[in-house]
C-alpha cells in the first residue's frame, strides 16, 4: 500500500500538464462532480465512463491528491501490471497519452481531441457582443476538454441532462399509441435511449416507410441498421442529407435543407475546431452557434443523442453518417428546454436562427386578397425570380388555406402544417409557364401528384429538355406550377442572406414604461455610401410561456453631425433632425427595412439616428417588463452601429412624426386629429389656433390590445390642448392574434385649461401637451 501511494505521488508530477481537476473513480458514471481549476470550485459539467487514461492512474492520483492510502487489492491484475511498467520504464506522460489513445483506437472509432485554445483579448473584442459570447464559450470548452483529457473522463452535460426531462415539456411522452400516427416515423416516441456516436446503428434510409404494426416496425428497423463510422461531416453538408425524425419539427429540418444549399453556412455554426473541420470529439463536448432571437448564443453540448431501442437516432438525423443535423437539433432543444419545446415553427424562424438574417414573409392568401389576380402574382413571380437569381434562401408553408381540409391535403401528396424549401424557380414557354422545384425535409414518403408530377403528362420531352429537368422521381424532390403553389400553399419566406456582407449587431431592451424615461437608438456611421439592410429581431414566443411578439417598427433620421450626443449623453431632442424613412408598426417577430447611406454635402454620408419604435407590451405603470430585442444592419461595405439613449420628448417626436403620416381630420379651423393605424390605433392633436379645445373620445369594444393610458375593455377621455401646442391622446396597440376596437370623437373650443382624464401620471411625457415649435398661428 505504501508503495502504491509514492507511486501515486510520482505519477501526479509525471501527469502535471493533465491533472487541471480532479480524477474520476473507476465507478463514475452520471453524477455531477466538483471540477476545482485555478484555485476555484465548479459544479458545471458531468463526467461520465472513463476514456484515454487508463482507470488506475486516475485512482491512485485521486488518493493520493486525498492522503490516502490505496490497496492492491482495489486494482485488477492487469491494472497493477500497468503501473509496475510505468514505475520501471519511468515513462513520460506524453508515452503514458499516447498508450492510453492506442489502447482506445483498438476499442473503437478514432475521435478528435480537441486542444485548449485562448480566447481574444479584451481590446480585440470590444464593442462586439458576439465575439464576447463567442470567446467566453470557447474558454469553457477549453477548460472542458483539459479537464477531460485530464480525468479521462468524457463531458455529459449537467444543465440538458440524458433524462426524460431533457424531451418533454411534462417530463414524459404524450404519443402512447404509435398506431394513431398516420406516419410513423423512427419510433421516437417510444423507449428512449440516451446514445454517443460509438454505440449508434445507421437507421434506413427510406425514413418515412408506413407499417401495418409496430412489430413489422420493428423488423424493418433491425435488419436496416448497422453499426457505421460517425462524422461530423463527410466532405460538405448537402440539403439531401437531411432526414426528420420523430418530432414535428418539420420547420427547423425544411429550413435548414435550404441553408444546406450554401454548405459554409452550415459549416459556420460549429465553433469548435474539430466539429468545423467534421471530426467526432474524443471528450464529447461541442460548441454551436446559433441565432436565438437575432442574438448570437454559443451553445455547449455533450454528444449523447436521444435514440430508440434499436440504438437508432429518434429525432433528426443526417445522411453519409453524419452528425452535423442531431447536433444542431440538439443544441436548439438546451436553448428552449426540450425536444418537445421544439415542435412547430415557421421557416422564418429557422432562416434567422441558422444564418441570422432576418426574412421576408409573403403571404400567399391575405396578400392575394388585397391585390387583382393578376398583379399579385406578377409581383410575386418577379419577386421568386429576383430572390432566386440572387441566389438567396427561400422556404414555403404548406396548409391552412381555407376551404381545403388535411385530408385533401394527403390526397394530393402534400403534408399539411409542413414546410418545403424552393430549390428552383424556372420560367417556360416564353414566360407563360411558371415551375418551382421543392425539396421534402422527410426526404422520402408522401409527393405531390398533381399537374407537374414526376409522372405526369405535362412533362413533355419538349419541356424537359427546355427546363433541363434531370432528377424526375428523385427522393423528396418534385415540381409544381405556381397556381398550385398558391392554392395549397399560405406563405413563401426569402432570407435576404448576401455573401460577403458586413454584419453589426446591438442587443437592447425597451423600457418597461413608454410614458417616460429613456429609450433606446441607434446611430449608424460609415465612411462611404452604402446600402444597408436594417432589422430588429425578438426572441420567438417559444423562449418564454410568458412572451408575447411585440410589435415592431422603426423610425430613421438624418442627425447633424453638431447634434451628435457624446458618448454617454442622451439625445434630448430631435430638433435639426429630418426625417430619412419609416417604418410602421406591425406585431412580428422580425422587422426588415431597406435602407442606403448617401452621400453628403462633405462626399461621406451623414449619420443616420434609428429609434425603434413599441407598445404592445409596455403599460402606464410598467405592468409588462422590459422587453429585448436585437438591432442588425447588414451591408457590403462596413457600418458602425452605436447604441445610445434618447428622452422620452425625442421618443415622442418620432411617434408624432410617424402619426403624422397616416390619416387628418380637419376638425375646425386650426386644428387637426391624426390617426395611424400601426399595429392598432395611435391618435395625436394639434391646435394650432388662439383658443383651447377639449377633445372628448370613447374607445369601445377593446379586444386583445394594450391602452398607453388607463383602460381595460373602453377608454374614455376628456383632453384639453392649449393653444399652439400638441398632444398624444392615446396609442392603442394590437396584442398578437388578432383585436378589435371602436372609436369615436368629438372636439370643441374652451376655457378651460389642464383637464386631463384619466389623469395623466407624474411624470408623464408621452401624453402631456407640448407646444408646436416653429409655427405661427394657422387658419386651416
Amino acid at each position: 500500500e505504501v508503495c502504491v501511494c509514492v507511486f501515486a505521488i510520482f505519477l501526479c508530477e509525471m501527469l502535471k500538464r493533465f491533472t487541471l481537476g480532479v480524477f474520476g473513480g473507476k465507478n463514475s458514471t452520471q453524477g455531477v462532480r466538483d471540477v476545482r481549476h485555478g484555485g476555484r470550485e465548479q459544479n458545471d459539467f458531468v463526467v461520465a465512463r472513463p476514456v484515454g487514461l487508463p482507470v488506475a492512474h486516475a485512482t491512485a492520483v485521486t488518493a493520493a491528491r486525498e492522503g490516502r492510502a490505496v490497496s492492491s487489492s482495489a486494482l485488477t491484475r492487469q491494472e497493477a501490471e500497468e503501473l509496475d511498467i510505468a514505475v520501471a520504464l519511468s515513462v513520460s506522460c506524453q508515452e503514458v497519452e499516447v498508450r492510453a489513445r492506442a489502447q482506445l483506437q483498438e476499442q473503437g472509432p478514432v475521435f478528435h481531441v480537441p486542444q485548449p485554445t485562448s480566447p481574444r483579448s479584451d481590446a480585440q473584442r470590444d464593442g462586439d457582443p458576439t465575439a464576447v459570447a463567442r470567446d467566453e464559450a470557447i474558454g469553457r470548452f477549453s477548460e472542458i476538454v483539459a479537464t477531460c483529457l485530464a480525468s479521462g473522463e468524457v463531458f455529459v452535460d449537467p444543465s440538458f441532462v440524458p433524462a426524460p426531462k431533457s424531451l418533454y415539456m411534462n417530463g414524459h411522452c404524450r404519443r402512447k399509441d404509435a398506431l394513431r400516427l398516420a406516419c410513423v416515423q423512427h419510433f421516437g416516441h417510444g423507449q428512449i435511449d440516451w446514445l454517443s456516436a460509438g454505440q449508434i446503428l445507421q437507421r434506413p434510409d427510406d425514413l418515412q416507410m408506413e407499417f401495418e404494426s409496430q412489430e413489422e416496425m420493428v423488423g424493418t428497423m433491425m435488419q436496416y441498421a448497422r453499426a457505421v463510422d460517425w462524422k461530423v461531416f463527410q466532405n460538405d453538408p448537402a440539403s439531401t442529407d437531411i432526414s426528420q425524425g420523430g418530432l414535428g419539427n418539420c420547420w427547423f429540418c425544411g429550413s435548414l435543407a435550404a441553408v444546406a444549399e450554401k454548405p459554409r453556412l452550415i459549416r459556420q455554426l460549429f465553433a469548435d475546431p474539430g466539429s468545423a473541420e467534421g471530426l467526432v470529439s474524443e471528450c464529447n463536448v461541442y460548441v454551436i452557434r446559433l441565432c436565438d432571437g437575432g442574438e448570437w448564443q454559443y451553445v455547449i453540448i455533450d454528444g449523447l443523442f436521444p435514440c430508440n431501442r434499436n440504438k437508432m437516432l429518434a429525432f433528426s438525423g443526417a445522411r453519409r453518417n453524419q452528425l452535423w443535423v442531431p447536433l444542431l437539433e440538439k443544441a436548439y432543444a438546451k436553448l428552449r428546454g426540450c425536444y418537445e419545446a421544439i415542435e412547430g415553427g415557421t421557416p422564418s424562424e429557422g432562416l434567422r436562427l441558422f444564418t441570422g438574417w432576418p426574412s421576408i414573409v409573403l403571404k400567399l392568401q391575405e396578400d392575394a386578397q388585397s391585390r387583382s389576380e393578376c398583379d399579385f402574382e406578377d409581383l410575386l413571380w418577379t419577386k421568386l425570380v429576383s430572390a432566386y437569381e440572387c441566389g438567396l434562401i427561400i422556404c414555403s408553408s404548406c396548409g391552412h388555406v381555407e376551404g381545403i381540409s388535411d385530408e385533401r391535403y394527403r390526397e394530393a401528396g402534400l403534408s399539411p402544417s409542413h414546410c418545403y424549401s424552393i430549390c428552383q424557380v424556372v420560367s417556360a414557354r416564353e414566360g407563360s409557364l411558371r415551375l418551382l422545384k421543392l425539396r421534402n425535409p422527410w426526404g422520402t414518403g408522401r409527393k405531390w401528384n398533381g399537374r407537374f408530377a414526376d409522372s405526369d403528362q405535362h412533362w413533355t420531352p419538349e419541356l424537359q429538355v427546355e427546363v433541363q429537368v434531370h432528377d424526375l422521381g428523385a427522393e423528396g424532390l418534385f415540381w409544381m406550377c405556381l397556381d398550385d403553389v398558391r392554392a395549397y400553399f399560405s406563405s413563401i419566406t426569402i432570407c435576404p442572406y448576401r455573401e460577403g456582407w458586413a454584419e453589426a449587431r446591438q442587443q437592447a431592451a425597451f423600457p418597461e414604461t413608454v410614458v417616460s424615461g429613456v429609450q433606446p437608438a441607434f446611430l449608424l456611421t460609415s465612411p462611404a455610401p452604402t446600402e444597408l439592410l436594417l432589422s430588429l429581431m425578438q426572441p420567438e414566443e417559444r423562449a418564454s410561456r410568458t412572451m408575447m411578439t411585440a410589435d415592431l417598427g422603426l423610425m430613421l433620421f438624418n442627425i447633424p453631425r453638431a447634434s451628435l450626443p457624446k458618448q454617454g449623453e442622451t439625445l434630448e431632442s430631435l430638433t435639426n433632425c429630418t426625417v430619412a424613412d419609416t417604418v410602421g408598426r406591425k406585431v412580428q417577430d422580425t422587422l426588415v427595412a431597406d435602407f442606403s447611406l448617401a452621400a453628403g454635402k462633405d462626399h461621406e454620408p451623414s449619420p443616420v439616428l434609428a429609434i425603434p419604435m413599441s407598445f404592445n407590451q409596455r403599460a402606464p405603470m410598467g405592468a409588462h417588463g422590459p422587453k429585448s430585442f436585437t438591432f442588425a444592419a447588414f451591408s457590403p461595405k462596413p457600418v458602425v452601429v452605436r447604441s445610445l439613449q434618447i428622452s422620452a420628448v425625442a421618443f415622442r417626436e418620432a411617434l408624432v412624426e410617424r402619426v403624422r403620416r397616416g390619416s387628418k381630420t380637419q376638425l375646425f379651423s386650426g386644428v387637426r386629429a391624426y390617426q395611424s393605424l400601426d399595429s392598432g390605433l395611435t391618435v395625436v392633436l394639434e391646435n394650432r389656433s388662439l383658443e383651447t379645445v377639449i377633445f372628448e373620445g370613447s374607445l369601445t369594444n377593446i379586444f386583445n390590445m394594450t391602452l398607453s393610458r388607463s383602460g381595460d375593455s373602453e377608454l374614455k377621455l376628456r383632453d384639453s390642448v392649449p393653444p399652439m401646442h400638441g398632444m398624444v391622446l392615446f396609442v392603442a396597440t394590437a396584442m398578437p392574434a388578432g383585436h378589435n376596437f371602436v372609436f369615436d370623437s368629438k372636439c370643441r373650443t374652451s376655457g378651460s385649461c389642464n383637464v386631463h382624464e384619466p389623469p395623466l401620471l407624474e411624470p408623464d411625457v408621452l401624453h402631456s401637451p407640448f407646444f408646436l415649435e416653429g409655427t405661427t398661428p394657422a387658419l386651416w
